[in-house]
């Protein structure tokens, strides 16, 4: 009753006009008093009640944890796996500013590791671009004009860059059935663009030609001199002939691009950045992909930025086991005779899985992205996984040495449970992008497909330990046994 008294009181009307009026709620009628003006046009307990919900907001609305409301709230991750929280400040060249309980803090760039806001997750958008330098874009929209492909990044500004950075276009999403060709294609060296197109949605064909441009309903392709327009509904997407590299780089490219910092947003684009700035009081960051591309994201759209680029090569990897299974290498199922363990050691040497140099790789600064994991047919080869890497992305194909295609089944192992498996039946590639969540360990295998040896097959295996080495690793490698793992990395 006393809150009625005071809502309905001259003394609150006044108070609360000069607020109504200004808003347009109430229309001032000259002479009248301000509690007849309220009464007249609103029910003063609604307004009230109103006015009450919103100081009752005002004061006691704000969370707990006020991570929600600011974009600028971040915990830091140093190169010696501390962490801190504040209020980001500003970035940039030397490092990051950020103001804690004990003031402004300064982190030198070579002291951070992971800057980290807490912004939950956006709905995903089924365009990704792939670019050179490692750069994975999710995109509503891309124009192909020339030699400039325009980019709609999820909720953020156009981004323009050269044709020559894309390396893939993908529209649709990916499923079990059809990832694996993709990536596979992906990091296969090629001469000429590649489209591909969805049979269904357990297939992918392909066309080899050259991509000349794309509009938002199809995409411009030539072949044998004649220029086609592939409707985008029919289309998987589009691989550039720079794609050779899983590292999303290409030829001489890769030594050029210095991207050491990922910035990945809410929408779950990757930038690689040569460089990150904020200026204090802004609320974007200016993001430097390459000399001539640049892009701004705001502060509430960002998930981390990952300094010292994030990523591991596999080949640099600490490998943790490397074996060849065959029966002939010493094992007692061949023979009742006791392992001859210098002939083991032998056998081991010339058959366990190696990382081997490409023969095409000119530079230094291409070693890792261009080293292979060569593998003999039964064999498996396994990893440490550091802390903090969080994906496995690898391709694996047969050897360049291979003219016969017997079958083999490849698998992924993590931690004990085999998380991937495919089969490969002719000289395909297949590649994988695999969540490892804490994983301590992967293992690489491949092994006889399950069903397709044939007699020729176990006479070979029965009799191998009669024969020397060399003919039975022309065996293995004649009969398609002998495989590379390829583009393999670990991700942040």
């Amino acid at each position: 009753m006393l809150l009625d008294r005071f809502f309905m009181s001259p003394e609150f009307g006044n108070s609360l006009s000069h607020v109504f009026r200004s808003s347009g709620i109430v229309e001032q009628r000259v002479g009248a008093p301000v509690g007849d003006r309220l009464h007249s046009g609103w029910p003063i307990r609604l307004i009230a009640g109103l006015c009450l919900v919103g100081t009752f907001a005002m004061v006691w609305g704000q969370p707990a944890n006020g991570w929600a409301e600011s974009p600028t709230l971040v915990t830091v991750v140093t190169a010696g796996g501390d962490e801190v929280q504040g209020t980001l400040i500003e970035i940039g060249q030397d490092g990051a500013t950020v103001n804690m309980d004990s003031g402004d803090v300064q982190f030198q760039a070579d002291e951070l590791s992971l800057i980290r806001f807490a912004h939950p997750a956006k709905q995903p958008v089924p365009t990704v671009v792939k670019l050179m330098g490692g750069s994975v874009i999710w995109v509503t929209s891309v124009t192909w004009t020339g030699d400039q492909v325009t980019l709609a990044p999820a909720r953020q500004a156009r981004l323009v860059v050269p044709a020559t950075d894309v390396l893939s276009i993908r529209f649709r999403s990916g499923n079990q059935a059809t990832d694996p060709v993709w990536l596979g294609w992906e990091n296969e060296p090629r001469r000429g663009d590649r489209l591909a197109v969805r049979r269904n949605e357990q297939a992918l064909d392909s066309i080899d030609g050259t991509v000349i441009g794309v509009t938002p309903r199809s995409v411009e392709f030539q072949m044998g001199g004649n220029t086609i327009e592939a409707p985008l509904a029919k289309l998987e997407g589009v691989i550039l002939s720079g794609s050779s590299s899983g590292n999303g780089q290409s030829g001489n490219n890769a030594a050029k691009s210095k991207s050491s910092i990922r910035v990945v947003d809410t929408s779950g684009s990757t930038f690689a950045a040569q460089s990150v700035s904020l200026a204090a009081a802004d609320d974007s960051v200016e993001i430097v992909i390459s000399g001539s591309v640049k892009h701004t994201v705001s502060l509430s759209q960002l998930s981390s930025i990952e300094y010292a680029g994030g990523v591991l090569a596999l080949a640099d990897a600490e490998i943790a086991d490397s074996k060849f299974m065959g029966e002939f290498a010493g094992s007692a199922s061949v023979s009742s005779r006791p392992v001859d363990q210098k002939r083991e050691k032998r056998i081991q040497a010339w058959f366990a899985p190696v990382s081997t140099e490409s023969a095409t790789s000119e530079s230094a600064d291409l070693k890792s992205s261009d080293s292979r994991i060569q593998m003999n047919t039964p064999g498996e080869i396994s990893f440490r996984v550091p802390d903090d890497y969080q994906r496995l992305v690898v391709s694996v194909r047969r050897s360049e040495q291979v003219d016969e295609f017997l079958p083999v089944d490849v698998e992924v192992w993590v931690d004990g449970q085999r998380k991937w498996n495919a089969t490969l039946s002719d000289r395909q590639t297949l590649g994988l992008d695999l969540a490892l969540a804490d994983a301590r360990r992967v293992t690489l295998k491949a092994l006889p497909s399950q069903g397709s040896a044939s007699g020729a097959t176990a006479d070979s295996k029965r009799n191998a330990s009669d024969r020397g080495l060399n003919e039975s690793l022309d065996a293995a490698v004649g009969l398609g046994g002998k495989l590379e793992w390829f583009s393999g990395r670990f991700l942040k």
